[in-house]
């Protein structure tokens, strides 16, 4: 499981887009229609904000033309496909972006503002190399003197669940426990081992970046120490889906949402379990849920449907997931 992981992951990070817009030429010798334009805005780039996890995973790709109707204050209150770009889930995440994101300064007609309709095409690429982050030297190595009198200490297994950031020069920051041991001990020698580790950073288009990530430290009285990385494919939100002007401090609480995913890799059924006490922190990870595609869970399981349910944690201004909360 932990090599599906890793490319499962590889595959999240590769969703490095760009994008293109075009503007709707007037017809040979008509008189040129009123023009709305539209504003400057990072979330004009649909293909960075709203690329579908589906695409991203199965390397959909290509060029969708979109026909947008604009009203008078400058909303767009339409969009039509003029030319799709093959794929079903790119077009329609491009028209949820404009609907959502874009705003325009309205057409004018004789100095006043005046609905009118303009075309704009979004490019969906993917490119870059990427990767997830990796140890560099294993944790038995690393933290031997730590447990040192570990068999002496513990005669049966001990698991804790640790999440924190790999930083884009692979360093370990704010790690804390995720889910107990049950010993308090050994959590805060795992947390003090983690503080050890050394990582090669996670990747995005051949650049090194900071990632929050999530990793188990066992120790079997049998096989000694062992650490294992916890991410599957569905556990990847980027952090500017959690804008740090959502909160102010560490919520309280965490939030959970559970979900299913179906035959065809589609999650649905997504709902808020537990609340973290913040509205709106709430409906952001529900919304990243909501976009996860996982057909390679199903495919595994031999099951046509897979519930599941994931805890989201926010600490120092970043959303932490964790996907095996009931372990």
């Amino acid at each position: 499981m932990r090599s599906l992981a890793a490319f499962a992951l590889i595959l999240l990070l590769q969703a490095h887009p760009s994008y293109a817009l075009a503007d709707n030429a007037a017809s040979a010798g008509s008189a040129p229609a009123p023009q709305a334009t539209l504003m400057k805005s990072a979330a004009n780039n649909c293909a960075a904000t709203h690329y579908p996890a589906l695409a991203v995973r199965l390397n959909h790709q290509g060029a969708t033309t979109f026909t947008v109707h604009i009203d008078e204050t400058g909303k767009a209150t339409a969009v039509d496909i003029a030319q799709s770009s093959g794929f079903n889930e790119l077009d329609e995440a491009g028209k949820e972006c404009v609907l959502s994101a874009w705003h325009f300064s309205p057409a004018t007609m004789n100095g006043k503002p005046v609905a009118s309709t303009k075309q704009y095409r979004i490019v969906w690429k993917l490119m870059g190399e990427s990767s997830p982050p990796h140890l560099l030297a294993s944790m038995e190595a690393s933290c031997a003197d730590i447990f040192g009198d570990a068999k002496a200490r513990w005669t049966s297994y001990q698991s804790a669940t640790l999440q924190f950031r790999v930083s884009s020069t692979g360093t370990v920051i704010f790690p804390f426990v995720a889910v107990s041991s049950g010993d308090t001990l050994f959590d805060a020698k795992a947390v003090q081992c983690m503080t050890r580790l050394k990582y090669g950073a996670a990747i995005y288009d051949n650049t090194p970046i900071d990632l929050s990530w999530s990793a188990a430290v066992r120790w079997s009285p049998h096989t000694g120490l062992a650490y294992t990385d916890r991410y599957r494919i569905t556990s990847y939100c980027k952090d500017d889906q959690f804008p740090p002007d959502l909160w102010k401090g560490d919520p309280p609480n965490s939030t959970v949402i559970s979900f299913h995913i179906v035959q065809d890799g589609v999650l649905a059924g997504a709902a808020i379990e537990r609340s973290s006490g913040n509205p709106a922190l709430d409906q952001a990870a529900l919304k990243c849920v909501q976009e996860w595609r996982n057909p390679y869970i199903v495919l595994l399981a031999g099951l046509p449907d897979v519930a599941d349910v994931v805890r989201f944690t926010w600490r120092q201004g970043h959303a932490f997931i964790l996907d095996d909360i009931w372990n």
